[in-house]
């Protein structure tokens, strides 16, 4: 029987996973799992508690909560165990204001389901994303795996907004008001591109994402053809354009349509450099841990993801 060790983010949701999981604890009691868990005390500090389940055999890590806590856990599990078959997997519960990595994978945050998911769920190698970057204050270059996605530009000033409130909208309503003042204020930086150390592209943009998974921002189709198991990002830029023309515009990043628009550029790539004329912040995975210069680079089938039965058919063969 696989051991199993849950995350817990008992912030996440607005608080409401605390009372969540104390509550539905009585019901994986009685499943016959073996499984322990601990919550997370505070920002960043699920790295070590995935880096000691790790160290102590655990077959299955789950993160619960959001997608920052997904983050983390994914840090934890590589820099504990790097990229190595003996490798637990990671199985994400969402539960957090975001839960885009759980859109992609078409994983629902019911109980029933994740139940199913750890005694049906299929392990299959994924892709993670390595971004290297300048810490906020300007003084480090720091480097960290995501999961998801990574972005330049708006959609880190959206997130630094977000994760300063208490979230109490929901993640729809709560990234979507983010947006919204956001561009109020914005002005689109001059970024220059550099794709797969060849290619190159610049000019002022108002936001670069680089997708391993296609949804940002509590539901924002960013990067619709992404698929987070080909050894490919999937690169989106969207140029410089008013205010009401984004805002007349944002609608259809949720269903994937912005890709028509003249002004969005797109792309495959192994690695891109982005690099900046001033300060211009990165996300990651809805986080928002530093600034521009940034590099991102895939890492084809790094770690092992718990999915749910139906995934081939949704990205094709793995």
């Amino acid at each position: 029987m696989s051991k199993i060790y849950f995350i817990v983010n008992p912030c996440a949701g607005n608080g409401a996973t605390r009372r969540w999981w104390l509550s539905y604890l009585p019901v994986l009691d009685r499943t016959g799992l073996n499984f322990q868990w601990s919550f997370t005390q505070g920002p960043f500090t699920a790295p070590a508690i995935a880096a000691q389940a790790v160290d102590s055999g655990y077959d299955i890590l789950v993160a619960v909560g959001g997608d920052g806590t997904v983050h983390e856990v994914v840090n934890g599990i590589i820099r504990n165990s790097g990229f190595t078959l003996t490798t637990p997997a990671l199985a994400i519960w969402p539960r957090g204001t975001g839960c885009d990595l759980g859109r992609t994978l078409g994983i629902r945050n019911k109980k029933e389901d994740l139940i199913g998911l750890l005694s049906g769920g299929e392990a299959i190698w994924v892709d993670v994303g390595q971004a290297e970057f300048i810490s906020n204050d300007g003084e480090k270059n720091l480097s960290r795996y995501f999961l998801n996605v990574a972005e330049v530009g708006l959609g880190g000033e959206t997130a630094a907004k977000v994760n300063e409130t208490t979230k109490v909208l929901g993640g729809f309503f709560s990234f979507l008001w983010g947006s919204l003042t956001s561009i109020c204020t914005y002005r689109s930086p001059y970024l220059r591109m550099v794709i797969d150390e060849k290619h190159s592209r610049e000019g002022r943009y108002t936001l670069i994402a680089c997708g391993n998974g296609r949804f940002f921002g509590g539901g924002m189709m960013i990067c619709p053809k992404a698929k987070i198991n080909d050894g490919y990002f999937d690169i989106v830029a969207i140029e410089a354009m008013g205010k009401s023309n984004l805002i007349y515009n944002l609608p259809k990043v949720y269903s994937g349509r912005h890709l028509e628009h003249a002004k969005v550029w797109h792309a495959r790539a192994k690695s891109l450099l982005i690099q900046s004329r001033g300060r211009v912040l990165v996300n990651l995975d809805g986080e928002q841990p530093g600034i521009v210069q940034a590099k991102f680079t895939i890492i084809p089938k790094a770690i092992k993801l718990l999915v749910p039965k139906q995934f081939p058919t949704m990205f094709g063969e793995v």
